[in-house]
């Protein structure tokens, strides 16, 4: 087997990915207790299976350290830790998606990779069809899309997404990106199309109350080109909300653009100038115990702390490595866990996805797995 990646914890799961499992006989992929050595669940991987995903369960009792490990016909291959586990359970799930760029036919740069000339055929459309089912299995109580819906702002872009995300049986929530009628403008309506569909869109910020969580999604749209802005005005009314937000629960803040981490930007996309972004995260840091800010925008996976508010970035559902973030919550604690889509056809393109721009995004876009998996306490 070539590669195997430890790629999700959760308090009581973990998901391992492979590929290029068809240059070896048939393997068997083991999660043990780091402890003792303990297998906690196996799966058989045949020799015929290029790219794979699967989730492990972590046993019932899950290893009292909370230490396990990957093994591979009982060679280690990863080790880490599952999440702290929930005390009591948790009361509120919300899953997120980011960057959809439906009506792209390719992606990227050095080398430019393409799936199908049709749009209505092409990576982001079997991309977001395989996330949603993953998350309608998953069964949370809302789904937040923060932008980029099209790929161009064009009314047939939104007509193909529309019905999917109006065929889940949560509440769905949507906010714009730059790809949205930003630097894109070809008129497509998103709103329009979307209402018609029955699929709510935000007007500046929205907050939802859910048991011990409160979600607060904020447009980030204005700042010319793809950069975001948060004005004073934002910026109040998004410290207002998470201010108001119950002091037993958790706020989650969802955004298009990122907080840009440097003065100077050192990659692109541009997001939310520094300065900006510091006068937003020094508003709220002190406002609840528990807040979390989310943005997608920049395709990647990254996590930081400010005071005590985290901020993360969560990749696209279409490009490497094909992802979507689960949140849970009892009110005191709060986990982020990303999840790569599993399905085989995802797995194939997103794992294409790895030698764009000279193989760097394969090693760019994931960040580490405490970036993508952490938890948070009051």
């Amino acid at each position: 087997m070539r590669h195997v990646e430890l790629f999700a914890v959760s308090t009581d799961e973990v998901q391992v990915c492979w590929r290029g499992a068809s240059v070896v006989a048939d393997t068997t992929l083991e999660l043990r207790s780091a402890g003792d050595g303990r297998v906690l669940d196996a799966i058989e991987v045949g020799a015929g299976t290029d790219s794979g995903s699967h989730w492990f369960s972590a046993g019932r009792p899950a290893p009292a350290d909370r230490r396990i490990a990957v093994t591979i016909d009982g060679a280690l291959v990863a080790a880490s830790e599952l999440l702290p586990a929930f005390a009591p359970a948790p009361r509120s799930k919300v899953a997120t998606i980011s960057d959809l760029h439906v009506g792209e036919t390719g992606f990227g740069r050095w080398p430019r990779l393409h799936s199908n000339r049709d749009p209505a055929q092409a990576h982001p459309v079997f991309c977001v069809r395989a996330a949603l089912a993953e998350i309608e299995c998953w069964g949370p109580d809302l789904l937040v899309v923060k932008g980029d819906l099209a790929h161009d702002n064009r009314r047939e872009e939104y007509e193909l997404v529309a019905p999917l995300l109006a065929a889940m049986s949560c509440r769905v929530i949507v906010q714009p990106g730059n790809h949205d009628g930003g630097n894109h403008r070809h008129g497509g309506d998103m709103a329009g199309v979307l209402h018609r569909h029955g699929v709510e869109v935000i007007d500046g910020l929205a907050v939802i109350d859910l048991p011990g969580m409160r979600v607060i999604v904020a447009d980030t749209m204005g700042g010319g080109f793809e950069r975001g802005v948060v004005d004073d005005a934002r910026r109040r009314a998004i410290g207002d909300a998470v201010a108001d937000a119950p002091p037993s629960g958790a706020a989650l803040v969802t955004l298009h653009h990122h907080l840009q981490p440097r003065r100077l930007p050192t990659f692109v996309p541009l997001g939310i100038p520094h300065g900006t972004a510091v006068d937003l995260l020094d508003t709220i840091s002190d406002l609840h115990p528990l807040t979390l800010i989310t943005s997608g925008h920049t395709h990647r996976h990254r996590a930081r702390d400010h005071g005590r508010t985290t901020v993360t970035e969560v990749g696209s559902v279409k490009d490497f490595p094909g992802t979507w973030a689960a949140y849970e919550t009892n009110g005191i604690q709060l986990t982020q866990v990303v999840r790569r889509i599993g399905d085989p056809e995802v797995l194939a393109w997103t794992d294409r996805c790895r030698v764009m721009c000279a193989t760097v995004w394969g090693r760019w876009a994931p960040g580490r797995l405490d970036d993508r998996c952490l938890s948070r306490s009051i």
